[in-house]
């Protein structure tokens, strides 16, 4: 890092100020090197991080470069973690965001292959969450909590209390997959533990271009079709009004993605 940028982080200016000065700082290798192992106790993270929005070619990818390299020795704040991750996800990036991704996550996750927090062994983020992340959805007509008291799956699942008349959607998370077949399975069950097909999840594209081949959700299972040319890929979960009679919550858990078939070209 130049000493003219040290001064000025030293001096708490502002990072619009000090915007030229890292920029400069960037163009090098022992730059990019410097901001990176810096940017866990830099003040100026999250503005440096949503300063990228307005970057364009070499510069770019010199900021995305500190952020991906940042995440990898660990120093990548939650805020700006969220921040990097939409960036990388709006240039559909995908590789590059896989990599930021596992890095910062529990070994073996990738979204271009799983999903995350698949078992919801891990609480819901308390605050934004990244888009590769369990996003709840807000509704005044439904619940969604991660609880193992009451759970009959024995284990912590999501649970959902509804009082909609409609079909709603619970909860999504990002994903990467590449176009082809896969297979979705999953483990649900209403309070008193007797399986159902009143909470499910499922695969989709921003532009609903997945196809469903079976959609057996008695037995919790979906094959599904990722076309060539699906963006914004997502998990979401849903719910099923509740039916006269019916216990109060239904339970997800243990959500298995696999590929069954071959990529499609």
């Amino acid at each position: 890092m130049s000493l003219r940028l040290k001064a000025l982080v030293q001096q708490g200016v502002s990072f619009a100020n000090m915007r030229p000065a890292v920029i400069e700082a960037e163009k090098t290798l022992e730059g990019r090197e410097q901001l990176a192992t810096d940017m866990a106790k830099a003040p100026y993270a999250l503005a440096y991080a949503e300063d990228g929005y307005q970057l364009k070619g070499a510069d770019l990818e010199n900021r995305m470069e500190v952020l991906i390299l940042a995440a990898t020795k660990g120093r990548l704040p939650p805020d700006v973690l969220i921040v990097a991750v939409s960036m990388l996800n709006a240039q559909e990036r995908t590789d590059d965001l896989a990599m930021l991704w596992r890095s910062v996550m529990p070994a073996g996750n990738d979204p271009r292959k799983s999903v995350y927090n698949a078992d919801f062994s891990q609480d819901l983020p308390s605050g934004p969450s990244a888009v590769l992340d369990w996003t709840p959805i807000e509704s005044g007509a439904f619940e969604a909590t991660i609880t193992a008291s009451g759970s009959p799956t024995g284990t912590r699942a999501l649970r959902v209390s509804s009082t909609s008349s409609m079909r709603e959607v619970v909860m999504r998370q990002g994903l990467l997959l590449h176009p082809g077949r896969y297979e979705l399975r999953w483990r649900a069950a209403q309070g008193e533990g007797s399986r159902t097909s009143e909470i499910w999840p499922q695969i989709t594209c921003a532009d609903d271009v997945a196809r469903d081949e079976v959609r057996d959700l008695a037995n919790h299972r979906i094959l599904f079709v990722i076309p060539t040319g699906c963006r914004g890929v997502a998990i979401k979960i849903w719910v099923e009004p509740p039916r006269p009679g019916s216990p109060d919550s239904v339970w997800i858990d243990d959500i298995r993605l696999s590929q069954a078939g071959a990529a499609l070209q």
